[in-house]
C-alpha cells in the first residue's frame, strides 16, 4: 500500500475509502466499513486487474483489514481524550476556490502527529487533517494527512480547538469558528 484515503461522508453514512497497491500493478482497492466488517472491492478494468485483486484478496485481505481497524481505533482514541494540550506550530492564510482558507497546524502532546485545522469562514466549513501514525507498508511510510473531522465528535473538535482559539494570529477572523 502506498496511499490510503478516506472519503468524506455524511455523519451517519458508512465509512469508505480506497488505497493503492504498489506490487499489484497500482491496483486501486476500495473499502467500505460495515459494523465489524470491512468489504473490499475493485472496479475491474481488465482481466489482469481482476486477477490481481483476487490474488491480493486471498493472500493479504486480513493484513489490510487489521490496518484499517487499527486506523479507526486511533481515531476512537482521539474521541475519548478529555483534554488537549500542545503547541500552535504554524498558521497561514490563503485564497482557495474563491474563499479564504485559514490553516492552523497544532502539535498535541498526546498525539504523535500534528492536526491541521482548515477553516473556510465564507462557507462556514472546517476540516481536520491527521496523519495517523500507523505504517502502511514495510518501508515504514505513513499515509498522507487524511480528513478526520467527519469521524470525530463535535465536542472533541471543540476541545481540540478551544485552547488555541485565542492564540492564533487570525483570532478575529476565526472568532466564531467551531462554536
Amino acid at each position: 500500500m502506498y496511499e490510503f484515503q478516506l472519503f468524506e461522508t455524511a455523519k451517519n453514512e458508512k465509512f469508505r475509502g480506497n488505497f493503492y497497491l504498489k506490487y499489484y500493478d497500482q491496483l486501486i482497492v476500495e473499502y467500505v466499513i460495515e459494523e465489524e466488517e470491512i468489504l473490499f472491492s475493485h472496479k475491474y478494468l481488465d482481466e489482469r486487474m481482476k486477477e490481481n485483486f483476487e490474488t491480493w484478496h486471498f493472500y493479504e485481505k486480513e493484513k489490510y483489514t487489521t490496518f484499517i481497524f487499527n486506523f479507526f481505533y486511533e481515531i476512537k482514541k482521539i474521541n475519548m481524550m478529555s483534554s488537549f494540550e500542545g503547541e500552535l506550530v504554524e498558521e497561514y492564510c490563503r485564497v482557495s476556490l474563491g474563499d479564504q482558507e485559514y490553516t492552523s497546524i497544532i502539535s498535541y502532546q498526546n498525539l504523535s502527529s500534528p492536526i491541521h485545522f482548515l477553516f473556510y469562514p465564507g462557507t462556514r466549513e472546517s476540516r481536520l487533517l491527521y496523519e495517523v501514525p500507523i505504517s502502511i507498508n514495510s518501508e515504514g511510510q505513513y499515509a498522507s494527512p487524511i480528513p478526520i473531522h467527519n469521524m470525530l465528535k463535535k465536542e472533541t473538535i471543540e476541545r481540540m480547538w478551544d485552547p488555541f482559539r485565542k492564540k492564533t494570529k487570525y483570532r478575529l477572523q476565526l472568532l466564531n469558528e467551531l462554536r
